[in-house]
C-alpha cells in the first residue's frame, strides 16, 4: 500500500510525464508548420504577451526593432561561451544578422504562441512534481534530488529554447534542445518508478535469456536514441533544402539529404531487426500476463509503427502531419524501453517464477 504523499505524487508524475509527451508532439507541429519562427522574439511575441491578430497592430520598424534585440541577446551568448572557453565561429559567423527575415504570419506566429504556453505549463507540472516530491524527502530521498534536477533542467531548457530563437534556429542547438525534453522524460519516469518501487514478480518462464533480453534492449534503446538524433540532423538539412529552393519541388528535397537520410533509413532496418529479435526472447521467456511483456510487445507494435510513417514521409514528399507522430512515437519507444529495462534490472525473481 502506497500512503497518501506516495499516491498523490505517482498521480501527479504520470500526469507530467504525459504532458511532457503533448510538449513533444505540439513540436513536432511547430517543426511541421514551419512555425518555429513564428515568435521572433522571447518570452514575449512580436513584443506582446499575446500575439498581434494582424501586422497593422505592428509598428513599422517592428523586424529592425527585433533584430536588434536579438543580435544584443546573442552577443551575450557568445560571450558566456568564450568564458566557458567553447568555440562558436560556425554559429556566430552564420547568425550575425539573425532576424534579417522577420516578417509576421498570424498563423504560425500562433502555433508557436501555443507551443510557449504548453511549455510553460509543463513547468508548472513539474514544479508541483517537485513539491510533491519533497513530502517524500524522508522516504525518499533521491526522488525528491531527482525532482529538482529535472525542474532546474527545465528551466534551462527554456532558456535554450529562448537561444534557439535568437539564433534563428541553429541546427546544433535545435537538436540539443530535442534531447534536453528526451531526458527530462526519462528523468520523470526514473524518479516515478522509485517511488513505485513494488518488486512484483517478473512471470518469466526461464531466466537463462534474461542477459540477452538486457543486452537486447540496452542496444535498442541506444540506436533509438541516434535514430532521434539523425531524424533532427535530417529535419535541419530538409529546412536548409526548402530555404534554398524557396521552398519549392518538395517531392524533391529528401532525395537531396544524401548520406544523413541514407543512414537514418538503414539504422531504422537496425531498429526492426534487434527490435524483433528481441521480440521472440521476450515472448519465449516471459509469461503472457507479464507487465514487462505487454510493455515490451507495445514498444515493438510502436517501432512498425515508426516505420510506416517514417515510409509515408518519404514517398509522399514529408506528409506534414505524419512528421510530428513520427517524432512523438520515437520518444515513447525510448520511454517503454527505458521502462522495461529498469524492470528486468531491478525487480527481483520471486519464488512465484519458474525456471524450466
Amino acid at each position: 500500500m502506497y500512503s497518501k504523499p506516495e499516491k498523490r505524487f505517482l498521480v501527479w508524475s504520470l500526469a507530467t510525464i504525459i504532458a511532457v509527451y503533448v510538449l513533444i508532439l505540439v513540436g513536432g507541429i511547430v517543426r511541421s508548420t514551419g512555425s518555429g519562427m513564428g515568435c521572433p522574439d522571447w518570452p514575449q511575441c512580436f513584443g506582446s504577451w499575446v500575439p498581434p491578430a494582424s501586422e497593422s497592430e505592428l509598428p513599422a520598424d517592428y523586424a529592425q526593432q527585433l533584430t536588434q534585440k536579438r543580435l544584443a541577446k546573442n552577443q551575450r551568448f557568445y560571450a558566456m561561451l568564450d568564458k566557458l572557453g567553447i568555440p562558436h565561429d560556425e554559429l556566430s559567423t552564420e547568425h550575425t544578422a539573425a532576424g534579417e527575415d522577420i516578417y509576421f504570419n498570424p498563423v504560425k506566429a500562433w502555433i508557436e504562441y501555443l507551443n510557449r504556453v504548453v511549455g510553460v505549463l509543463i513547468g508548472i507540472f513539474i514544479f508541483l512534481t517537485l513539491i510533491f516530491s519533497i513530502r517524500l524527502f524522508r522516504t525518499h530521498r533521491r526522488v525528491t534530488w531527482l525532482c529538482l534536477f529535472t525542474f532546474l533542467l527545465v528551466c534551462f531548457q527554456g532558456w535554450l529554447g529562448s537561444i534557439v530563437v535568437s539564433t534563428n534556429l541553429f541546427p546544433g542547438l535545435i537538436t540539443i534542445h530535442m534531447l534536453l525534453a528526451l531526458a527530462i522524460v526519462l528523468l520523470l519516469i526514473y524518479a516515478r518508478l522509485l517511488v513505485r518501487g513494488r518488486r512484483e514478480a517478473l512471470k518469466i518462464r526461464s531466466e537463462k535469456t534474461l542477459k540477452a533480453i538486457r543486452i537486447v534492449t540496452l542496444v535498442l534503446m541506444v540506436i533509438t536514441l541516434l535514430q532521434i538524433v539523425l531524424g533532427t540532423q535530417v529535419r535541419e538539412m530538409i529546412d536548409r533544402i526548402a530555404e534554398a529552393y524557396g521552398y519549392e519541388f518538395r517531392d524533391s528535397w529528401v532525395a537531396r539529404t544524401g548520406a544523413v537520410m541514407n543512414i537514418h533509413r538503414d539504422l531504422a532496418i537496425a531498429v526492426l531487426a534487434v527490435g524483433f529479435w528481441g521480440t521472440l526472447l521476450v515472448r519465449r521467456t516471459f509469461e503472457r500476463e507479464s507487465r514487462l511483456r505487454q510493455i515490451f510487445m507495445g514498444a515493438f507494435l510502436l517501432i512498425l509503427l515508426q516505420i510506416l510513417s517514417g515510409v509515408i514521409l518519404s514517398r509522399y514528399s514529408l506528409y506534414p502531419a505524419m512528421q510530428p507522430v513520427h517524432l512523438l512515437v520515437s520518444c515513447v519507444i525510448v520511454g517503454l524501453h527505458f521502462y522495461f529495462v529498469y524492470g528486468i534490472f531491478n525487480k527481483k525473481i520471486s519464488s512465484t517464477d519458474r525456471d524450466s
